[in-house]
């Protein structure tokens, strides 16, 4: 019989009662005495037994002197009761020679034991020595939760360095796999759009899930900010779903409705969406070819056979398999498109044999006779290729929010006659449709623009009744106006000649989108006559992120069409809680499009905040210095935006060049506000002079490198920003050449003139009708031209 041996007292410590150790029986020598456990020697020195007692069965060796290699799972616990079973360690028996000349070794040092706890409370639980409880199926504890703070369980041995770059690499490949997965439906999405695969379901009969890499607080998970965890906001908790996991993707019909607008199923299939079979590609591309959204339309295969859909299967865009015939066409696989580095349209062009609109009981502009059917493929090609780039970085792309899944078929008539009405004024070919269009349009947006049955006259009429009541973000929703009308609406308003009734169509369509999102937001289930009646499409569901889109694009509608008023009395909205939900701050993957459509709002926003507080600073008793001071801070805030985009969005795309421009206005007229100013110290405004011209002058040799068409592709009010900008510059220039004094401007008419001559015949290549508002820039222009020439003689 043995027992583990047991380290001996040391000096001076109190002798302590033997733990008690299990005692394994063994079959021994009868003829033998027993010895007693507390008499063996201790492992400190290792002496071999005497023969005479050495065991019947060969034992284990003792392990060698030294420190135990220690493991994050194992733990070293105190001598004491030991509820699992040891095996007894018993010395092997040395051989005679051995022992008669062996001497006791002298003692070793006794191994350092190394002591690891198993990670069991959090960082606020272990801050606070508190035990951490965590409940059934859940992964927070209950103080976290009660508290409201965010629960972090981190190894405390692993190093901070490590800790930091382990979080970082997992967070790279989570946001590299939601890539991929983005990437798999783009392909997935164009293969089926085109016929050459079926739309792609799971085993578990749904379509393919869009993995996104959830949001997370990056500094939190990593250790060093886990212990200075205070109470912190709990946000939402999306533990690797959709971000969309709290908004209904799929619209569910209402089982009451005895009648409704045509569902795009495959009961109805709309198979005018595809192509003939001479576009159809003829088989499968080669496996080292790479399909991108340009290149699609010209991966056609000229000879061989196409792939055509049996007509059980239906597998057209707008149809599903049998499984779920009553779900819209695959909403998942359709991802939104990454532009191009030049920020054009990358989406499907119409095929010319399209019928656009086919699909809507509704009458349009195609079934009126106002425009060809082909010539309207023509119209709506050109209107996404040129303007829709043009939209502060909102895309536009058919089967995609704000269209319907169903395709170009889909598309609603106000959408339809505003996109034909823009276009026909930039192609000379198409010009004749351009009054019967205006009026068209006029006649929806006055009448109804959803053509529902309940008109706006009837809707004014109730209002003055007082049978109906409606605040200020909110409409009538029997009108039926959705995301397609709103977005109609702004597009109009940016691209009309008439400046009044451009404003006045902004401010209409940023009222619409508010009460479209107010109708959405109640929690409520209604469907509306005009709805049951299948005069209008039924109400589109839409995510919080899509509401936000089309509430900034209507925001930058309607305050960019007053960008040079002040708002006296006018309640500034605030447009920084939609920025944040497009772009969050923190570690998280930043939407160029987005990005660059916030940047727009935020810089609208800051226009606004200069013209109020220059207002406020105006009737203070230092309004000089105030206004320095403000002008200061504006020019700051528009730096910092600057950086941010250019950080992540390239340069060259459109939408970035407006946002440049923008910006060159803004501070132009933030300096000249501060120049025009009587009480500006005589030795200040040289400094504002330079700024001013340097900035015009600089945005004046960006126009001339955006290329031909590109400028008169803009909405309307850029012109009227190039205008400004024009002027500033050779009003300054020519002050100082007429005063011939230090004015601050190094500037000469000689560097201006092929600037302005540039723009000029930039402005003329368009080809746009002489009553367009391009040539009230283009006269302007030319008499900056005829001033600055001169003083050059």
């Amino acid at each position: 019989m043995s027992a583990l041996p047991q380290r001996p007292p040391t000096r001076g410590s109190k002798p302590t009662a033997p733990a008690y150790q299990p005692v394994f029986w063994q079959i021994a020598d009868p003829s033998q005495p027993r010895i007693d456990p507390a008499l063996i020697p201790s492992q400190s020195s290792y002496t071999p037994y005497p023969q005479s007692i050495a065991p019947s069965a060969p034992a284990v060796p003792p392990p060698p002197p030294g420190p135990r290699p220690s493991s994050s799972r194992q733990s070293v616990s105190a001598p004491g009761p030991s509820k699992k079973r040891q095996r007894t360690i018993q010395p092997a028996a040395p051989s005679p020679a051995s022992s008669e000349r062996s001497k006791p070794d002298p003692p070793a040092p006794p191994a350092v034991l190394v002591r690891e706890k198993k990670q069991k409370a959090c960082a606020n639980c272990r801050r606070a020595k508190l035990k951490c409880i965590v409940g059934d199926d859940q992964t927070d504890c209950i103080r976290c939760m009660a508290r409201k703070e965010k629960c972090v369980f981190y190894p405390r041995s692993l190093d901070d360095d490590w800790q930091q770059t382990m979080t970082q690499d997992v967070y790279a490949a989570m946001s590299h796999v939601s890539d991929l997965s983005s990437a798999v439906h783009h392909i997935i999405y164009h293969l089926s759009n085109q016929g050459i695969i079926p739309p792609f379901v799971t085993a578990r009969g749904t379509p393919l899930d869009l993995y996104e890499a959830p949001d997370r607080d990056l500094p939190s998970l990593q250790g060093w900010s886990g212990e200075k965890n205070k109470e912190m906001p709990a946000p939402s908790r999306r533990r690797g779903t959709r971000a969309e996991s709290t908004e209904p993707t799929v619209p569910k019909p209402l089982s009451h409705q005895p009648f409704r607008h045509p569902p795009f199923t495959m009961e109805n299939p709309s198979d005018s969406w595809y192509p003939d079979g001479s576009m159809l590609p003829s088989q499968y591309p080669a496996s080292g070819g790479q399909l991108t959204p340009t290149s699609e339309g010209l991966a056609r295969y000229e000879n061989g056979m196409h792939f055509n859909p049996s007509p059980a299967t239906h597998t057209t865009p707008n149809s599903l398999p049998l499984i779920s015939p009553a779900l819209p066409p695959h909403p998942p696989l359709m991802p939104r498109v990454e532009p191009s580095p030049q920020g054009q349209y990358t989406g499907l062009l119409v095929p010319a044999e399209c019928r656009l609109g086919a699909d809507d009981p509704r009458k349009d502009v195609i079934t009126e006779g106002m425009v060809a059917a082909e010539d309207a493929v023509v119209l709506v090609n050109y209107c996404h290729q040129n303007l829709s780039p043009s939209l502060f970085g909102y895309q536009l792309e058919f089967g995609h929010f704000p269209y319907l899944p169903g395709g170009p078929t889909t598309i609603t008539p106000l959408i339809l006659a505003v996109h034909c009405l823009l276009a026909s004024e930039r192609m000379p070919e198409l010009f004749h449709y351009h009054a019967s269009l205006a009026e068209a349009v006029k006649k929806l947006l006055m009448e109804s623009p959803a053509g529902s049955w309940r008109s706006i006259d009837n809707v004014q009429e109730a209002l003055v009744e007082g049978s109906l009541i409606l605040g200020e973000d909110e409409i009538d929703p029997e009108l039926g106006i959705g995301p397609e009308e709103i977005v109609a609406a702004a597009m109009l308003s940016l691209w009309m000649s008439d400046k009044a009734l451009g404003a006045e169509f902004a401010a209409t369509a940023f009222r619409y989108a508010r009460g479209w999102i107010k109708i959405l937001s109640d929690p409520e289930p209604r469907a509306t006559v005009a709805e049951l009646a299948g005069i209008v499409t039924e109400e589109r569901v839409a995510r919080l992120e899509e509401r936000a889109r089309v509430w900034l694009l209507c925001y930058l509608a309607d305050g960019i069409a007053t960008a040079n008023e002040r708002p006296f009395g006018e309640a500034s909205r605030d447009p920084s809680d939609y920025c944040a939900q497009l772009v969050p701050l923190g570690p998280h993957r930043i939407d160029k499009r987005d990005l660059v459509l916030t940047s727009h709002a935020r810089l609208l926003h800051i226009l606004r905040q200069w013209q109020a507080g220059s207002m406020e600073c105006l009737m203070s008793d230092s309004p000089v210095k105030e206004l320095q001071r403000l002008a200061s801070a504006t020019d700051l805030q528009i730096d910092d935006l600057r950086r941010l985009v250019q950080t992540h969005v390239p340069d060259d795309w459109i939408s970035v060049k407006q946002l440049d421009l923008f910006g060159a206005f803004v501070k132009v007229t933030i300096y000249s506000c501060l120049i025009g100013q009587e009480g500006l110290a005589r030795r200040q405004r040289p400094t504002y002079v330079s700024k001013t011209v340097d900035v015009g002058v600089e945005m004046l040799e960006r126009c001339t490198n955006w290329g031909e068409g590109s400028i008169a592709n803009l909405p309307q009010q850029y012109l009227t920003m190039i205008f400004t900008i024009a002027t500033a510059v050779t009003e300054y220039v020519s002050t100082a050449v007429k005063t011939n004094a230090q004015t601050g401007c190094a500037v000469t008419p000689e560097d201006v003139l092929p600037l302005l001559a540039q723009v000029i015949a930039t402005l003329e290549s368009a080809g746009l009708p002489q009553g367009h508002n391009i040539w009230v820039c283009v006269d302007a222009c030319q008499r900056m031209v005829g001033q600055l020439e001169a003083l050059c003689t």
